[in-house]
Order: structure tokens, then sequence, then C-alpha cells
């Protein structure tokens, strides 16, 4: 397949003269139109797997001496924690998921690679971690879900402790990027990403209780009329 790009005067020199990281493949000027044009093989990846990073974000810096002044006025800020792309500040999840005891119990299954032959319903979530335990799996210190859908391919779900799922709902529902969209689609965001054995239900009822979503998403009024013939003169 072959892609062209146009590279006149008005580019910045950074980005005409980039170390040949512009564009992977063979590349020729065109006489005809003045325009370098570039041979590609595209090649799908899905999921985790496309992990390559463009031309720009692979230009190096230049070095920065370490005993340099230029940062002194410079405050240190908690970005918070990056899970799955969601930026949860505030929130240590590397200690916090462990501290959870069925969190805890699931992960000492998993490292220890056996889990109990038998769990007791009465056990709530653990139970349903028991059932479901060959889905787990561990990322350094963390304990994610394994999810393989056709649509999708695979994904890797964070398991959420239940003092931190609050914090979810409203970094991918309340926050700009999140819109105060609808269950379905606020539900379709989480899935992707992170996981809580019945966390459908409390979803429901986070929303339920957003008040801007009530105000401006309220329920319809409907009457019921009797149906009566309309005269076509």
């Amino acid at each position: 397949m072959q892609v062209k790009r146009a590279l006149g005067n008005s580019y910045p020199k950074n980005i005409k003269d980039n170390g040949d990281q512009y564009a992977t493949g063979n590349h020729h000027l065109d006489s005809h139109d003045g325009c370098v044009s570039y041979d590609f093989d595209i090649e799908y990846r899905e999921g985790h797997k496309n992990g390559n990073a463009d031309a720009l974000s692979r230009w190096l810096l230049d070095d920065v001496d370490e005993n340099s002044d230029e940062d002194e006025d410079v405050e240190d800020v908690n970005l918070g924690v990056v899970i799955n792309k969601v930026i949860l500040q505030e929130t240590s999840f590397n200690e916090n998921q462990l501290l959870d005891k069925c969190i805890f119990k699931l992960y000492k299954w998993l490292k220890e690679k056996k889990k109990p032959e038998t769990c007791n319903k009465s056990e709530g979530d653990l139970y349903v971690s028991w059932l479901n335990c060959h889905r787990f799996q561990i990322f350094g210190k963390n304990v994610y879900r394994c999810v393989e859908t056709k649509d999708k391919g695979t994904f890797y779900q964070y398991v959420v402790p239940p003092e931190d799922r609050s914090e979810v709902f409203k970094k991918v529902h309340d926050e700009p990027l999140g819109g105060h969209l609808g269950f379905d689609k606020t539900f379709e965001k989480t899935r992707v990403s992170f996981y809580r054995p019945n966390y459908r239900k409390d979803m429901e009822d986070f929303i339920r209780k957003c008040e801007i979503c009530a105000s401006v998403k309220g329920p319809r009024a409907f009457t019921n009329q009797p149906i009566v013939p309309i005269r076509a003169d």
C-alpha cells in the first residue's frame, strides 16, 4: 500500500528531518507532484499487542543536567495511579487491592497455583472468584481478570476492591471525559477495564443517584388517552 505525505517548507524542521522515523518502509520523491512517497506494510495488531510508538514519541530529548536549577520552583504533583488508561488520584492500588480479604485469598491461590477444592456459597464474592479462578491472572502486584470476546478480543479487567468502587465510577461517569452517559454506555466503558462481582448492580445504583443525570434525563411523562377516530375532511 502506498501512502503520500506532502512535506513542504511550512513543516517544522524536526518533523521533516526526524531520523527517517516519520515512516516505515521505502520512500522516494515523486517528481510529478513534489510529494514524498512511502511504501507501507500495514499490519493489524489487536489489544495489548499493539504497543508501537510513533515517530515523535521516539524522538530523543537533549540530555538534562541533573544539577540544573531549572526545576527548583516546580512543586511535586500527585498525578495519581493509572489503571487501564484511567487516572485515579489519591488511591494506592498496589497496596489497597490486597487489603481486601477476598482479593488477598484469590491472590494467594493464583500465587501458589492451588485453590481449595470447595468453597461455601455464603462467602459471596469469594465464591464467585473461586468458580472463575481460571480467569484471573497476576500482573506485578495486582490481580486482573482475563476476558476473551469475539468483537473486542482479549482484555484484562482490574479487580477493584470495595472501597475503591465509587472512585472508579466517578472517574468513568462524572469526569469531563465521562460525559454523564447512561447506564449502558458507562457500563460498557467500565467493563473493559475494571471488574468486581455484582458491579453491574452497583453501577445502576450509582447512576440512579446522580443528581445531574436525574435533572437532565428525567423520566418521561406518558399519559394514557383513549383512541378516537379522526375524520378525513
